[in-house]
């Protein structure tokens, strides 16, 4: 009987602080570090980056300012998260020069899901044009315009798909955006199947399996020679060089 009163009488203090884990899981931080590396930007420049900067010498100092930069101010922002425990909007609100960062972040956040979500919606009416139980398949032209000199032309399928998505990530989400570790997952869900889909529909293309075998067949070690890459940087810089003298002069 003592012993339950003195448990029940315990002071808030002997109760065990939470743990910090729910910010540190390595599974949220490689999805992070993937969206960042194989967003829809960097992936459609990545490549011509690739080449024009130097190949190899390019790849591994790439991934050097991953590792030294950007792991490192994710790990910041995850502290900074676990400290405010207000979500995404109040991470930043502990350092008044970063006010508003937050905010920032989630405009983009809800670009980067419209962003996926138009290619998405864009892919499934295709495909659902290829059949025949729906409505809209009869009409196999492709329209690139959702208004066509006048309003009665507005496809309505488009939207519909949007909408749809949009459903069902907020029904996913259902926390709100505060909940931003669970809303990440949906994000991150959402942007691999807009990419597996948009790469689904390029290879329905016409020589599309043509282009992926010359791509498959073709010599790379050029682009994987380091001296040839090194060679090509110094003479880069070379050039640069002498023009800037040339300027000067």
């Amino acid at each position: 009987m003592d012993e339950s009163t003195e448990e029940s009488q315990s002071s808030p203090d002997d109760v065990a602080p939470q743990s910090p884990g729910t910010y540190q899981s390595r599974t949220h931080k490689l999805a992070t570090l993937f969206m960042m590396t194989a967003g829809g930007t960097n992936a459609a420049m990545f490549p011509m980056m690739f080449i024009f900067y130097g190949g190899m010498p390019f790849l591994v100092a790439y991934l050097t300012l991953l590792a030294t930069v950007a792991m490192p101010m994710m790990q910041l922002e995850s502290n900074l998260a676990q400290f405010a425990g207000d979500g995404n909007c109040g991470i930043f609100t502990t350092v008044p020069l970063f006010f508003g960062t937050g905010y920032a972040l989630t405009l983009y956040v809800l670009l980067r899901v419209v962003a996926d979500t138009v290619p998405l919606s864009d892919v499934l009416v295709q495909m659902a044009g290829m059949t025949d139980t729906f409505a809209w398949g009869r009409d196999r032209r492709r329209q690139h315009s959702w208004v066509e000199q006048s309003f009665e032309n507005i496809r309505a399928q488009p939207l519909l798909c949007i909408a749809a998505l949009w459903l069902l990530v907020f029904a996913i989400a259902h926390r709100g955006f505060v909940g931003i570790k669970s809303f990440f997952y949906v994000v991150l869900s959402l942007h691999v199947t807009t990419t597996l889909m948009l790469l689904a529909r390029g290879v329905m293309l016409d020589g599309s399996i043509r282009g992926l075998n010359m791509f498959f067949h073709a010599d790379w070690s050029h682009i994987l020679n380091i001296e040839a890459r090194t060679s090509a940087c110094t003479r880069l810089h070379r050039d640069m060089t002498l023009r800037r003298l040339y300027t000067v002069c």
